[in-house]
């Protein structure tokens, strides 16, 4: 493997992290404010829900939209 191919794969493997942990963070919580709020103190950048899509922008890596399941 070289450097870039295990950049890219960790790079990869934190994105996808992240949704899932959105993902289970918005279950737990009651409201999209609270959610917000979470995710803002637990990962540093502004996430929301719109249409049952995690939204997420975060400055480092770009942003990004995941599809909730189960909502």
């Amino acid at each position: 493997l070289t450097v870039a191919q295990v950049t890219n794969d960790l790079h990869l493997a934190r994105r996808r992290f992240r949704a899932l942990a959105l993902v289970e963070l918005r279950a737990l919580v009651g409201s999209n404010e609270e959610f917000r709020a979470e995710a803002r103190d637990l990962f540093g950048f502004e996430a929301e829900i719109v249409a049952e899509q995690v939204v997420i922008d975060v400055p480092s890596a770009g942003a990004g939209v995941w599809r909730v399941e189960g909502m």
